[in-house]
């Protein structure tokens, strides 16, 4: 009889050949088949994540290792595919409400494969088999300094945000070919097609690496971009690069740059969603990026060409870059205001703050993000952001106000609930790791002030917390399947 984890899987733990692990919320579930992993949608829709040794060999079981690797096992222990996580022992392994596949290690994702971020239009660190990219769509590396992009032309190219906007680490050089696609085939090919794709379209390029049945393309940290097939930990199996691997700054700052810190040449500043990148550039420039959109940076201070050494949130509240004599070329203009900080926030805008005031700003906000259903770990919504239920009748939105609303909207927009923290400077709605979801004011969850939260806040390990705005019109916060609170709506 089929043996159905319905959480999650913890270290030692096995699923034999028929056995699947769901998602809290039914939705999606990984399943041992005859010839590998499949992560599908339970409503018999798309296949998220295929993962397998070679289609001619009989997968047995699946298990979670002590060690943190999820190793997929075939006769006689034959290994025919792992996650490479070998080094994250007491991982846990578990399906999120929005189909992604993740190990978990100290309440960090530390692996994921399952579905493309609609919002973004972007995957993060890896394709696997049978996805693609389309025109406009991009895969990412984990620090948000690399982007290889399927571009409207139909070039696919690797950038470094960092650099010079204007130039590619690598391209497959298909502009004008009518490429529409760059699909990572199940036998282990990458592959440029035409309209028509995999089943009816023309090859424009490819890896030339079929025959590795599972292989999977990575854009890795240090900006390489490698397909690799196999079982081994320390990824000795790479079967393609672009060979692109690029000298990373020392230092990769999340959401604030505080008083005293400061970038160096090649160093970045990004947003907590990952979504918005600031990087101090080895042309000079500083400059402010869209993950998702390609080379042109939404704002920069204009110092191409100039020899910038470092960006400094300096004790005094001023913003500014020294050059290799230490002179300043640019400034925010913001001093006398101790204790300011330096705020990329999630929509895209760039700010200097003190307390709840913006002193300086890129005016750079772009449109409200929009969450299908789930907000993950660690993801915030900022004014304006809102997450909406599966069939689009709910919507729970952060307003301009700083309340936290949730709206039935085929019901003349009926308030079915409310945080009441209307003009009380809220500016974020935070979902933390420790599983409560909290309102902060201006700085986050590092520099501002809690205003509500659920109080949910966990220390008996769950991992994963999650908040999802359902189509029954209930918003509930699960973690590992447990549900920890909720609006009790309509």
């Amino acid at each position: 009889m089929s043996n159905q984890y319905i959480k999650f899987l913890s270290s030692g733990q096995t699923l034999n050949q028929g056995d699947s692990l769901s998602s809290p919320n039914g939705f999606f579930s990984l399943t041992v088949q005859f010839n590998g992993l499949q992560l599908t949608e339970t409503t018999g829709g798309q296949t998220l994540f295929w993962a397998g040794g070679n289609t001619t060999v009989e997968s047995l079981n699946a298990s979670l290792q002590a060690d943190g690797n999820f190793v997929l096992y075939g006769p006689n222990n034959q290994i025919l595919w792992s996650s490479h996580t070998g080094q994250y022992a007491g991982a846990t392994l578990y399906i999120t409400n929005d189909g992604y596949l993740e190990i978990c290690h100290n309440n960090q994702p530390v692996w994921r494969a399952g579905t493309l971020v609609s919002t973004s239009n972007s995957y993060t660190l890896t394709l696997f088999p049978g996805q693609q990219l389309n025109l406009g769509e991009s895969l990412n590396s984990p620090n948000g300094w690399f982007s290889l992009v399927m571009q409207a032309n139909g070039n696919l190219a690797l950038f470094d945000l960092r650099s010079n906007s204007s130039s590619s680490l690598w391209s497959s050089n298909t502009s004008g070919d009518n490429a529409q696609c760059a699909v990572m085939q199940a036998d282990g090919n990458f592959v440029i097609y035409t309209a028509g794709g995999e089943s009816s379209g023309n090859a424009e390029w490819a890896s030339h690496t079929s025959n590795n049945y599972g292989a999977s393309l990575t854009c890795q940290n240090d900006g390489n971009l490698v397909i690799y097939f196999g079982t081994t930990d320390d990824h000795s199996t790479a079967k393609w690069s672009t060979g692109t691997v690029k000298a990373s700054g020392t230092e990769n700052y999340i959401g604030y740059l505080t008083e005293g810190q400061q970038l160096n040449v090649g160093e970045t500043l990004i947003s907590s969603n990952f979504a918005y990148v600031l990087a101090l550039q080895e042309d000079g420039d500083l400059a402010l990026y869209d993950v998702n959109k390609g080379v042109v940076p939404l704002w920069s201070a204009g110092l191409s060409g100039q020899a910038s050494a470092k960006a400094v949130m300096q004790s005094d509240g001023n913003f500014v870059v020294y050059n290799t004599s230490s002179d300043p070329s640019w400034a925010s203009g913001t001093w006398n205001n101790s204790g300011a900080y330096l705020f990329l926030q999630n929509n895209g805008n760039l700010s200097v703050y003190n307390g709840n005031s913006s002193l300086w700003q890129t005016n750079t906000a772009q449109k409200p993000a929009v969450y299908s259903l789930v907000m993950n770990t660690n993801q915030a919504l900022n004014a304006n952001d809102c997450i909406l239920s599966p069939n689009e009748r709910y919507q729970l939105l952060f307003q301009e106000d700083g309340n936290l609303v949730l709206y039935d909207l085929e019901n003349n927009q009926k308030i079915l609930w409310q945080t009441n923290t209307g003009n009380q400077n809220g500016q974020c709605a935070l979902m933390q790791s420790d599983c409560n979801f909290v309102i902060y004011t201006g700085g986050g969850e590092s520099a501002g002030s809690a205003i509500w939260d659920s109080k949910t806040s966990d220390d008996s390990g769950y991992i994963g917390p999650n908040l999802n705005c359902q189509s029954d019109g209930n918003v509930v916060i699960y973690a590992e399947g447990n549900e920890l609170w909720q609006t009790d709506t309509p």
